[in-house]
């Protein structure tokens, strides 16, 4: 099995392409990428370098490629020192440029929808928390909603990204694990506090305590370690 260290280069060529305005829909990659079509560069995410000197970034692009007939070949550079997988994960669409912008928009618009619907369930909760605190099930539903909200915007098209273009690629995908166990905790104890007789304490307690033992470990360990002990805790 290869390491998810080190760089590759990809090279497809496409042939009989006709004359148009063509683009690609890029997703993130591991974790550095230089994109070119013809010899020209038209897309990159962080820094690509052959060592840890390279900068990681994740965010997904739209590159564009007015065509006038010829062959097309796209060459991509991608490096990876910093997560457990490098290399490009996920599928490369290429197709006209309105196709490709209408598909990159329907993702960010349904990813739009189910952030703004679990925010709005979130906020809702919380507010029959403060009228009703005996009906503590309530907070922890919305908390549950917040986890979810968030994870929305640091996934898929990572909305976030296009907020807070300067984050740290270290914080975001810390944050993206942090999600995995809050949301399941929070879940658990909302359980716990709806149907109070059929949930023991001592399970809560201990997915509440491993919770909190992996979150410690996602924060204090490079995110290459934490991304390998994230399996243990599903």
């Amino acid at each position: 099995t290869l390491s998810g260290d080190g760089c590759a280069t990809y090279r497809l060529v496409i042939q009989g392409v006709e004359a148009g305005s063509y683009a690609l829909k890029i997703p993130t990659m591991a974790t550095a990428y230089r994109l070119w079509i013809n010899e020209k560069e038209v897309s990159s995410n962080g820094r690509v370098a052959p060592d840890k000197s390279m900068i990681p970034m994740q965010k997904p692009a739209v590159a564009f490629y007015d065509s006038s007939g010829e062959d097309i070949v796209i060459l991509i550079q991608v490096s990876n020192y910093m997560s457990d997988k490098g290399g490009i994960w996920e599928t490369i669409y290429f197709g006209k440029r309105d196709t490709i912008l209408q598909k990159r928009d329907l993702s960010l618009c349904i990813e739009m929808i189910l952030f703004g619907a679990f925010i709005i369930m979130s906020l809702y909760h919380f507010g029959l928390y403060l009228f009703r605190k005996k009906s503590s099930f309530t907070l922890y539903f919305g908390l549950v909603c917040s986890v979810i909200a968030l994870r929305v915007i640091l996934t898929g098209e990572f909305i976030l990204v296009y907020f807070f273009p300067g984050i740290e690629w270290n914080l975001q995908i810390k944050a993206e694990f942090l999600t995995v166990f809050g949301g399941f905790t929070f879940f658990m104890v909302f359980l716990k506090k709806l149907f109070s007789n059929d949930f023991s304490d001592g399970i809560v307690k201990f997915y509440f305590f491993s919770a909190v033992f992996f979150s410690l470990l996602s924060i204090i360990l490079p995110v290459k370690i934490s991304a390998r002990v994230l399996p243990l805790y599903h």
